[in-house]
């Protein structure tokens, strides 16, 4: 049964305690449908064949690098002081390291090329603007990081004439001069800094491998056989255990293991999870062959 208001003040009453509610329902809709979040950036990207399109607005510099590896295969390092920075830029169709250099035009950055002049790599020092404190011989050993990093051996010398250390490490990239020039199969420069005291033994920070693994895993058959000369640690390991013998077996490179039996690396040696190099050479029966050849075991 109907309830009935005998005075307009009690109908308006009513009326009021029905619309304010209704009215707050519609207005906290409305607040999630169509308000956009407070920093809310925006990220667009499109990659065709080797060039770029982009527009960015307060993209954060990790979001960014995120996508240009899952897209180009291109990968990134930089401090974690910097994955926060935000960057604004719009261009079209440029190739993908001149887009690059659009992107990181604040920020001190050097990039690494395989054999072929591919980009594979983005080193990202810091913001351009900033004051750096640090020394002088700090500023060099970045410098002879970075030049080693670009293959220029003239660079490179000019920078030990200066009193850079030629084992000095990135401090963001961890690797050393020569790590570098292995990487890269710059058997020039690689006889350069061995004749100029280079360590053949330093480990990269953090992953704790020596120019000759780096040299193995990057297929720098030559770099490998400069490198073996220098009387290196052959069964060095990094920090899974792995040493470069495993490394030649995992991707099937018969001549490089080879080289490194001859040059007397332990086929038995295990690594961390407990496997061998013939373990590893499942796949490259050649390899295997080799292997069990030189004494290895199951």
């Amino acid at each position: 049964m109907c309830k009935e208001y005998k005075s307009k003040k009690e109908l308006g009453m009513v009326k009021k305690t029905i619309v304010f509610p209704a009215l707050t329902i519609i207005w906290v809709i409305s607040y999630f449908l169509f308000s956009v979040p407070a920093g809310a950036e925006n990220i667009s990207m499109y990659f065709q064949e080797a060039n770029i399109t982009a527009s960015l607005e307060e993209a954060p510099i990790k979001n960014i690098f995120e996508k240009f590896q899952k897209e180009t295969g291109i990968w990134f390092r930089a401090p974690e002081s910097l994955l926060d920075e935000r960057v604004s830029v719009q261009f079209e169709n440029l190739s993908i390291q001149e887009g690059l250099k659009r992107i990181l035009r604040t920020m001190n950055h050097s990039f690494l090329f395989d054999q072929d002049n591919n980009l594979i790599g983005v080193f990202i020092f810091g913001k351009a603007n900033r004051i750096r404190k640090a020394t002088y011989s700090d500023e060099l050993n970045e410098q002879i990081v970075k030049a080693a990093m670009e293959g220029g051996t003239a660079a490179v010398n000019a920078l030990l004439a200066k009193g850079a250390d030629v084992n000095a490490k990135g401090n963001y990239s961890g690797w050393t001069p020569l790590i570098l020039a292995a990487i890269k199969g710059n058997t020039e420069l690689v006889n350069f800094l061995l004749a100029h005291d280079a360590d053949v033994n330093a480990k990269s920070s953090p992953r704790s491998r020596t120019a000759l693994m780096e040299a193995v895993r990057n297929r720098k058959v030559e770099a490998v056989k400069v490198l073996l000369g220098a009387n290196p640690d052959v069964d060095a390991v990094d920090w899974e255990g792995y040493t470069a013998l495993m490394f030649a077996t995992i991707s099937g490179q018969v001549d490089v293991v080879h080289v490194l039996l001859a040059y007397g690396a332990d086929e038995n040696v295990k690594n961390k999870t407990g496997s061998s190099a013939l373990m590893m050479a499942s796949g490259y029966p050649d390899v295997v062959k080799i292997l069990k050849k030189g004494g290895a075991r199951e």
